[in-house]
């Protein structure tokens, strides 16, 4: 009977705990939270409503910090580490109802924040990653509003999954203030994210120094993100070795003093890169690859080993005096670039333009096939003669305009190049797919994509459905 009355009591004294930290107000003050009694497996629970950083100081792996919704006033340093399969959790009651009016810095490893909004409403990054940061996942918040990044991940970080947030308005006017900003971290996961009207990338990865040192980012994974209305690119990849773009959704992207309006940028000595089935359309240039320059000099080493698959690229705009304005994808300075099975409409310029970086060196192993090309001045256009594209390859793409370099597309089919070429109208539905008939379907070649049938179909279609 004793322990009964004992265990009665501590079940009171924790129900009297509970309430009386959900009754605080949503403001910061001195008080230290105070770990309640289990409540998920693994870890303890807290529900804290005055000074969140106390209980982040606090915590223990598995621990979860529980924030209700409100505003606090507080700048976050988060130390503690939690450990594999017992992160430390900070949770908010949605990214619309927790809101923490501050910035937060994350300097630990094994952690989850979840469920809150973070306005750093000064000129801090809302979520600046550093070393020995590692197992850190950011999912279902809202960042915005202040002049410098959303999310900053400096080098030396490892494995950072950021998914289903939204980070927008982070804008500091002509000046990059970008959404996501890498340097030579390493396995990076972006998914399912909407970055918008910030004044930088949407995403950039980039060595911090010009030229490199020798370390790159690696292992990036961006996928199904809606990336839209940024001031420069969707995806500005610098000195990145070994990234997948995939699914996403890129629009809104015009001519600044800073960028010539491409949606997705891959440049200085980048490696083994994969855009693939990617949508994009309302922007300057779709896709391009370019080794770069910085204040007139370029980039010691090109691009190399760049695959470009089964994107849709429609809608591309003429604007400002870049070469590549209006094209769907250009290709410039690098090695190994492949143009595979890319749907491209209605680009003002040239569907692809193939051409050089500011130091004239032309790009070598270019290959394109299985294209379908549509570019009111050009299907296809060479700033140089094709016999000067060393290993160059060109074949089984569809032209819709039948125009390439400037003439009509049987002046091209005369130098031999194509061997396979079909034109006019290829029966799209309004999806973009082939239609019954098509002259596309099972018509391409084998380059190692997904397909079904006796043969690839020519442009994105196919592809995209395997994915």
């Amino acid at each position: 009977m004793r322990s009964f009355l004992l265990y009665t009591s501590l079940l009171l004294l924790v129900a009297v705990s509970i309430l009386s930290i959900h009754a605080a107000p949503a403001t910061q003050t001195s008080d230290t939270s105070v770990f309640l009694p289990v409540i998920q497996a693994g870890g303890r629970s807290v529900i804290v409503t005055q000074n969140i950083q106390a209980a982040l100081d606090q915590a223990q792996p598995g621990d979860t910090i529980i924030v209700p919704a409100g505003t606090y006033g507080e700048n976050l340093v988060i130390h503690r580490s939690g450990r594999a399969g017992a992160p430390i959790t900070l949770r908010g009651a949605g990214a619309s109802a927790t809101i923490i009016q501050g910035a937060i810095r994350i300097q630990a490893q094994q952690l989850v924040i979840q469920q809150l909004a973070v306005d750093p409403a000064t000129d801090d990054d809302a979520i600046w990653i550093e070393p020995p940061a590692q197992g850190i996942t950011l999912q279902r918040l809202h960042l915005y509003g202040s002049a410098m990044y959303g999310i900053r991940i400096e080098n030396d970080v490892q494995n950072v999954l950021i998914e289903s947030s939204e980070i927008n308005n982070f804008d500091a006017g002509s000046s990059d203030a970008h959404g996501i900003g890498i340097k030579t971290a390493s396995n990076i996961t972006i998914r399912g994210c909407n970055i918008h009207n910030n004044s930088g990338d949407a995403i950039q990865i980039n060595t911090p120094d010009y030229p490199g040192y020798g370390r790159f980012a690696r292992n990036i994974l961006i996928e199904n993100n809606d990336l839209h209305d940024n001031r420069e690119n969707a995806v500005d990849m610098k000195s990145t070795h070994t990234a997948v773009v995939r699914n996403n959704r890129a629009w809104g992207f015009h001519v600044v003093n800073s960028s010539d309006g491409m949606a997705i940028e891959v440049q200085y000595d980048a490696q083994d890169i994969q855009v693939i089935g990617n949508h994009i359309w309302d922007a300057v240039q779709g896709i391009e690859i370019t080794r770069g320059n910085k204040n007139g000099v370029a980039y010691p080493l090109a691009p190399s080993r760049v695959l470009l698959a089964g994107n849709l690229i429609h809608d591309i705009i003429s604007q400002g005096s870049d070469s590549g304005s209006g094209s769907g994808i250009i290709v410039r300075t690098s090695t190994q670039a492949r143009v595979y099975n890319n749907t491209i409409l209605r680009a003002a310029g040239s569907a692809v333009y193939l051409s050089y970086s500011a130091e004239n060196a032309i790009p070598t192993g270019v290959d394109v096939r299985n294209n379908v090309l549509q570019g009111q001045t050009n299907d296809l256009y060479m700033a140089r003669d094709a016999t000067l594209f060393a290993n160059i390859v060109v074949d089984y793409n569809h032209y819709i305009t039948s125009q390439v370099n400037g003439a009509p597309l049987a002046a091209w089919l005369a130098k031999g190049y194509e061997k396979h070429a079909t034109q006019g109208d290829p029966l799209l539905s309004a999806a973009n797919l082939p239609r019954a008939g098509s002259p596309l379907i099972d018509s391409g070649t084998d380059v190692h994509l997904p397909f079904t049938g006796r043969a690839p179909d020519r442009g994105w279609g196919e592809f995209a459905q395997g994915q």
